[in-house]
């Protein structure tokens, strides 16, 4: 499964519909961040180049990556990393800009991503 196809066809695309099929989900909603967020890793490989060059890439061409790559480290890390930011400053939690629940486990709005 170290292609980048293999990886979608087994782990993404099922992943996806799992998450489309409970859109509620804080779980569904990480695991399918999880999923698609490592796809970097594959094209690294393939490509013989740094997972980060491909996650600034990505994040520069796609702002629905973006917010994957935040969600997906935010819910593992508790803050993702634009989060992490001098406390003189205002900010906004992504789970409470996101919709989710005080407790962070569920969406009180489905975020519509097709």
């Amino acid at each position: 499964m170290n292609t980048l196809q293999r990886y979608l066809e087994v782990i993404v695309d099922p992943t996806w519909d799992d998450f489309h099929a409970n859109r509620n989900s804080a779980r569904h909603a990480f695991l399918a961040c999880v999923a698609i967020y490592h796809a970097v890793d594959r094209v690294a490989e393939a490509e013989n180049r740094d997972a980060a060059h491909w996650r600034q890439v990505w994040g520069r061409e796609s702002t629905e990556f973006r917010i994957i790559d935040v969600l997906a480290h935010h819910f593992k890390h508790v803050k993702s990393g634009p989060e992490r930011i001098p406390k003189s400053r205002e900010r906004l939690p992504i789970g409470r800009a996101l919709d989710f629940n005080d407790a962070g486990d569920e969406w009180t709005y489905a975020i519509c991503i097709s």
